[in-house]
């Protein structure tokens, strides 16, 4: 209900502006005008979405910011500001660790604790002493070993491995805010 209620309140403030806006010829659009117009409608469209007064939203893809990106140019700002060259290297070493089964090494790009279907790791040592083959299939190991690292999908999150988001990493910080760099924040397996 709190979601709903803040949205209708966004969705009339950004009509108000968009209403108050300047005078121009009918003819030329202002484009803060179409995207306030476009915001609005999207707000709307995703507190109404998939549930009734009494119920929470569904989350939709309109609810997450997304970027797709490609090659030398990527940019995962959005997630880091590590460089997009040290975010593939990276992500090409986990895929690596994960198609020949080096457990050992995968352990120490981990930030921990980390749960994997119903297990949960909260060491190196607990991790590489756990029978991994048994959850991290071949048929996951495939579904990791397609994964172009030159182009990998990216949110708020961090970047995703595997079509299916298996794995995602992303930087990670300590309670400081300081930078322990580039670690695998999510293993996710098929149940």
């Amino acid at each position: 209900m709190k979601n709903f209620i803040k949205s209708a309140l966004i969705l009339t403030i950004l009509t108000t502006l968009v209403a108050c806006g300047p005078k121009e010829d009918k003819q030329a659009s202002d484009p803060s005008s179409e995207i306030a117009s476009k915001v609005a409608l999207e707000t709307s469209e995703s507190a109404t979405a998939g549930h009734t007064e009494d119920e929470s939203p569904t989350t939709s893809n309109k609810d997450t910011a997304s970027m797709e990106t490609t090659g030398k140019g990527a940019d995962y700002s959005v997630f880091t500001d590590i460089s997009a060259e040290e975010v593939q290297r990276f992500a090409e070493a986990v895929k690596t660790d994960v198609i020949a089964s080096d457990w050992a090494d995968l352990s120490e790009k981990i930030s921990y604790p980390i749960t994997i279907g119903t297990n949960t790791f909260d060491s190196a040592d607990e991790f590489t002493a756990f029978d991994l083959d048994s959850l991290l299939t071949e048929d996951y190991k495939a579904a990791i070993a397609g994964t172009d690292t030159t182009a990998l999908f990216a949110n708020y999150q961090g970047a995703m491995l595997g079509e299916r988001g298996e794995m995602w990493i992303a930087e990670v910080l300590d309670d400081s805010l300081t930078s322990l760099g580039l670690k695998v924040i999510a293993i996710n397996i098929a149940e």
